[in-house]
């Protein structure tokens, strides 16, 4: 709420209620002139309007314009703020009386907004009614009866009837009524009371007493009680004052009863917010509900005229207990009418979806049980419970068609939705002023994420956007997005391998790697500083040479090491002047040892591409396209001068600092879909498996005339474990040097330092 508030008021109308003397005036006088007065004003906060909506106003009175007690209150008033300006009625809860401001010499009202000190007070002036009261009040009369004329007693109970539902007082007529207009009349319509009224010593019950005006004076307050009331009460006995707290924690009150006890509600903390009320008072950029689908895999034809009829069956995963079950059926058949849809849940509980006869048309497109409520079964007693099992979809249909196929299931799917206590979704932007830690579950975020200090995580975490903090080789699936489309908790190599595969990805390389951790500053994100990670071309440090790109993993290590995994996408947008040598999509080339390490990343980096492979400089190099030593992605290791046929004569263990050539090369894969030709098996998107054996030129050429690359180790290590790469030994795209026979997981048996004229088989990779 806005603090420091400015407010402007304007009087637009008084009117206050005539003296009550009835013997001058009508008994409905003081009806045709109002109690109320009415104010517009403006609220200003910080040098502008008030922001629009409802705040708490609390109005008073006061004889003068500095200092002095408030002769009058009226305190909790709701006011409407549009535009800064507001207006409000004074009186509807606590009635200005003529008593009051007859008394008074000057009036002024003051204003006070929510928990603000009350405003500079306006002086009260008399408008229209008002002055017609003044008139009244003036005048001099010969025969006015007022209270000093009466003698005590004259008037009483006893001698005057008022009409009370039917009853009567002690000694008066029923046939009599008396409506007396009197200074501090208290009407039975603005009180209700439980208990006896004494009157002069005659008391009548207020349960059986008609509407009528009793003389507040004569009432006595020790008869006069309220177990409930309506208006404030503050004039009543009987009313006790509220004190304590709520009973039970958690509770706030919301509340008073006219006892003085409390009404308690649950408050707005944990215990008090459902376990879906995150959107809600996260307005809406917080969420832990998911809708988890599964549907059938290919549209289901109908056999006609057959009784059997045909079943599909969908197998539910474990997402967790459902809110919300929804069955989703589109169908075709020539008459719908004969067809009937039956649903089979894992405890084989059967739900009529569509009974026979019930059908219209030849369409059915719709979902159950909203909007449509199935025929028999009630699919909503799955609320609580895991959907997880094979729910089973039975079509019958028994007309005459063709005696064949008549239409089909086009599609049918289940949509669960559930309340997740493992994986929340950020809407917005997530910034994040100290450390962010996570633990083993999935976080997502939709919006930009700003990390402002180290960053570690236990878990799987997927970014979609990292505007600030990250790098770009890929173009796909976002021109403006991270190359990075995941990065793993610690695993094995086969593991790493699998899950970057199921993103349509690879492990990252040496030099892409090299990018995340120092070019583009994004170390703290990944927190890679302090842990080691994979690389596609089995992460060997060389001598600790290499800690930039793969965090400082062992020399010759084993494949079972738990090693951080990031996954990269290489995919690599047309670039101006590329051309193809034997295939390979080649997009600069630097034929001169003049550059470090660093340098050749970043000289790739900026065409959104990656440092060539070796197999790919072998294609380059046997097209005289380059003659320099060259950087290769795997930090271009010459495993005693064997891959010198690609990468010339770079060193065994070589240095970042040392200076090299390079070149920037690319596959014909343009998106995240396999080119045509192509077979994605596991995520890996294959264009040719050579399970025969062959040498080095042979094998990198095949894969370069195929507008592909040899495959990586960690790519050949998942075709290798789905059965597909099945010859002992392996070419991968980094020459495939086992580490001590460490990396045999992807290669195979192939040797360490082996030569160019090896015989291994080997597998082309988009």
């Amino acid at each position: 709420m806005s603090r420091h508030l400015r407010i402007g008021l304007v009087l637009v109308a008084l009117s206050l209620p005539a003296l009550c003397l009835p013997a001058l005036f009508p008994s409905d006088a003081s009806a045709a002139v109002p109690g109320t007065l009415a104010v517009t004003g403006t609220i200003k906060a910080q040098g502008g309007p008030a922001t629009d909506g409802k705040y708490i106003a609390t109005f008073s009175i006061y004889p003068s314009e500095k200092g002095g007690s408030a002769v009058w209150t009226e305190g909790m008033s709701a006011v409407d703020v549009k535009g800064g300006l507001f207006g409000h009625v004074l009186g509807t809860k606590k009635p200005l009386t003529p008593a009051l401001l007859v008394s008074l010499k000057e009036a002024w009202l003051g204003v006070a907004i929510n928990v603000d000190p009350e405003q500079p007070r306006v002086r009260l002036h008399s408008v229209a009614h008002a002055i017609q009261a003044a008139t009244a009040m003036g005048l001099d009369c010969s025969g006015c009866v007022g209270p000093k004329q009466l003698a005590a007693g004259a008037i009483s109970a006893d001698k005057v009837g008022f009409t009370f539902a039917g009853s009567k007082t002690k000694g008066g007529p029923a046939s009599k009524a008396l409506d007396l207009q009197c200074t501090g009349c208290v009407s039975l319509a603005e009180l209700k009371i439980d208990g006896d009224l004494d009157l002069g010593g005659n008391a009548i019950k207020a349960k059986t007493a008609s509407i009528g005006t009793i003389s507040a004076q004569s009432l006595s307050a020790q008869t006069v009680s309220a177990s409930s009331f309506v208006g404030d009460g503050s004039k009543l006995s009987g009313i006790k004052t509220p004190a304590g707290s709520c009973a039970v924690k958690g509770q706030v009150v919301k509340g008073i009863k006219p006892d003085g006890s409390l009404i308690c509600v649950a408050g707005g903390g944990a215990g008090g917010l459902p376990p879906d009320g995150i959107d809600e008072i996260s307005n809406g950029l917080i969420f832990n509900q998911f809708i988890d689908s599964a549907k059938s895999k290919a549209p289901v034809p109908i056999p006609d005229n057959n009784p059997i009829g045909v079943s599909d069956t969908i197998d539910f995963p474990d997402v967790g207990l459902a809110q919300k079950l929804t069955v989703h059926v589109d169908v075709e058949n020539s008459k719908l009418n004969a067809v009937e849809l039956t649903l089979y849940d894992p405890a084989n509980q059967k739900y009529v979806l569509l009974a026979k006869g019930a059908g219209k048309g030849n369409k059915l497109k719709t979902s159950y049980p909203e909007p449509t409520k199935p025929a028999s079964g009630d699919l909503t007693t799955w609320v609580g419970k895991n959907p997880k099992g094979k729910w089973r979809l039975k079509v019958t249909d028994e007309s005459f068609l063709n005696n064949d196929k008549d239409g089909a299931v086009k599609s049918w799917r289940i949509d669960i939705q559930t309340l997740s206590s493992k994986k929340i979704q950020i809407k917005g932007d997530l910034i994040v002023d100290g450390s962010l830690n996570g633990t083993n579950g999935d976080t997502n975020f939709d919006g930009k994420v700003v990390f402002k200090n180290s960053v570690h995580f236990q878990g799987d975490v997927s970014f979609t956007d990292i505007k600030e903090k990250t790098f770009n080789i890929c173009s796909d699936p976002n021109p403006n997005g991270p190359c990075v489309v995941k990065l793993y908790a610690g695993r094995s190599f086969l593991e790493a391998a699998q899950h970057c595969a199921k993103q349509k990805a690879d492990i990252c390389t040496d030099s892409q790697a090299t990018a995340m951790r120092k070019l583009v500053n994004v170390a703290s994100i990944y927190n890679f500083d302090l842990r080691p990670n994979w690389t596609n071309s089995f992460a060997d440090n060389d001598g600790k040479q290499w800690n930039n790109a793969n965090g400082g993993t062992g020399d010759n290590h084993n494949d079972a090491e738990k090693y951080s995994v990031p996954c990269c996408h290489n995919i690599t947008p047309p670039v101006a002047g590329e051309q193809k040598v034997g295939g390979v999509r080649v997009l600069k080339v630097k034929n001169s040892a003049n550059y470090t390490w660093d340098e050749a990343v970043k000289g790739c980096l900026d065409l959104k591409a990656d440092l060539c492979d070796k197999g790919q400089y072998r294609v380059l190099r046997k097209k005289g396209k380059i003659s320099a030593t060259m950087w290769a992605s795997d930090h271009s290791d010459n495993d005693g001068n064997q891959a010198s046929s690609a990468i010339g004569g770079t060193s065994d263990n070589p240095n970042p600092s040392q200076k090299y050539g390079y070149a920037c090369c690319a596959t014909n894969r343009d998106k995240l879909s396999c080119p045509a030709g192509a077979t994605d098996i596991q995520g890996v998107c294959v264009a040719k498996i050579h399970n025969g054996g062959t040498n080095w030129d042979n094998a990198s050429t095949a894969c370069g005339n195929l507008g592909a690359r040899l495959c990586s180790i960690a790519q050949t290590a998942v075709l290798r474990k789905a059965g597909k790469v099945t010859h002992s030994a392996s070419w991968t795209a980094s020459y495939s040097d086992n580490d001590g026979s460490q990396a045999a997981v992807g290669v195979g048996n192939a040797g360490d330092n082996h030569g160019t004229g090896s015989s291994y088989g080997y597998a082309c990779c988009y």
